[in-house]
């Protein structure tokens, strides 16, 4: 190879090894696709006969709650495990035919609730930071299971996710800048 391509080479070696570390920030964000795609959650009735409504993923989902006529509590959960740590948000709205005081909905960390419905207006913004390993998601309660079903919309679903490619360019960028810089003494 003659020599003048050389130091060409190894300063687009160089750039591409420095537009790596300026692109990876770490993590991206997801909505209801890829590891977030509705067959990849667990939908979990206790008591309840709630399901859950995919049609408009990768936008949002609604989740329904029970309304078994038992007149018992239930809960519908639909939950998944976070594989990254970072910040878990979203926007949500929900409605019911039922009372406040009989439905409800909120989102899960663990074996933590946290309810989002009490007061008009039933709709906000929500959110928290999870561990990898950490499960989470989304609930819907009943105190009758009667009188209709409560119904969380969740949209502009956000959580975290690596960011496709980044790193692998970054190592095989730092392995070439390796390898140049060798051959070069």
């Amino acid at each position: 190879m003659p020599q003048i391509f050389i130091p060409c080479i190894r300063r687009t070696i160089q750039w591409m090894a420095m537009a790596a570390l300026l692109v990876l920030p770490g993590v991206a964000r997801a909505d209801f696709s890829g590891i977030f795609a509705p067959a990849n959650w667990s939908l979990i009735n206790n008591n309840a006969d709630g399901s859950v409504i995919t049609a408009a993923a990768p936008n949002s989902i609604t989740l329904r709650g029970g309304d078994n006529g038992t007149y018992n509590p239930g809960t519908t959960d639909y939950v998944i495990e976070a594989l990254f740590p970072g910040t878990v948000s979203f926007s949500w709205s929900f409605s019911s035919a039922d009372d406040a005081d009989f439905d409800s909905a909120g989102w899960l960390k663990n074996a933590s609730y946290t309810q989002l419905v009490g007061s008009l207006p039933w709709s906000g913004s929500v959110s928290f930071a999870v561990s990898a390993g950490d499960i989470f998601g989304f609930r819907a309660t009943t105190v009758d299971n009667v009188n209709g079903r409560g119904s969380l919309a969740v949209s502009q679903f956000q959580a975290p996710i690596p960011e496709p490619g980044s790193a692998t360019l970054l190592l095989v960028g730092l392995g070439i800048f390796g390898v140049m810089r060798r051959k070069a003494r």
